[in-house]
């Protein structure tokens, strides 16, 4: 069925459809947003200099590529390389469904906005700014794990600055995987008083402070300050000014 699509204007200038690669049921599936010029031509996902960044950072953190599935959000390269359109990315929605149930992953990693988008459509931030937060989301019958990240492609435009952030991304992939991943303790809404704040400094050698200001010009004003003294967790306390 997907061989013969024509549900959007992209089937006219395919060279070949390129369907989602790997042996299923698998426990990952890591998703782009379209074909490229290689994988236009070969008939398959991340197979030209963005895949081979993708295996050799996955092969770093201890991710099997062989025990992945691969796909895009569509299926059939956008001339030039453009963003899908919106009609177009709807068109291959539905195939992009069937991968999630045929596959059944435990964890989806989206690579890029595109991705992203298509299964956290109501976050606010860029794709820049969450990259490598995790998210539960019932997604065909049952909860998955989402880590977006960005696309292999942005890393290979400055891999000093953009390498190190990708590959801290995958390893938190591995570390859930493996089961090793705890999630952060919840975030405290309710004001601390002062003594609260600071039995927390004083109960130990380590803790942490995040300043939050009304916006992100030099003259914004502080409106409340969280801390912290459990690793890898949000603020336990908080007090606002």
């Amino acid at each position: 069925g997907l061989i013969v699509c024509r549900a959007c204007p992209l089937a006219d200038a395919r060279t070949r459809v390129v369907p989602a690669f790997g042996v299923w049921p698998a426990r990952l599936l890591m998703i782009g947003e379209a074909p490229g010029v290689d994988e236009d031509s070969q008939g398959a996902p991340f197979v030209g200099r963005s895949g081979i960044l993708l295996k050799a950072v996955m092969a770093e953190v201890g991710l099997d590529f062989n025990l992945a599935v691969l796909t895009n959000v569509n299926r059939c390269r956008p001339p030039n390389n453009r963003e899908p359109t919106e009609r177009e990315k709807a068109a291959c929605r539905p195939w992009l469904d069937l991968d999630i149930a045929t596959v059944d992953p435990d964890v989806i990693v989206p690579l890029g906005a595109t991705a992203y988008r298509a299964f956290l459509p109501d976050e606010p931030s860029s794709i820049t700014e969450i990259h490598g937060h995790v998210y539960r989301r019932v997604i065909a019958g049952r909860e998955r794990v989402i880590v977006p990240t960005v696309h292999p492609a942005f890393v290979a435009r400055n891999q000093p600055a953009n390498r190190p952030l990708f590959t801290a991304d995958l390893a938190r992939t591995k570390e859930i995987l493996d089961g090793r991943y705890q999630d952060p303790q919840p975030f405290r809404v309710t004001a601390a008083s002062l003594v609260e704040m600071e039995e927390l400094v004083r109960r130990g050698n380590h803790f942490a402070f995040d300043v939050e200001t009304d916006g992100l010009h030099r003259t914004a004003r502080i409106v409340g300050v969280g801390a912290s003294d459990t690793e890898r967790s949000g603020p336990e306390y908080q007090s606002w000014v």
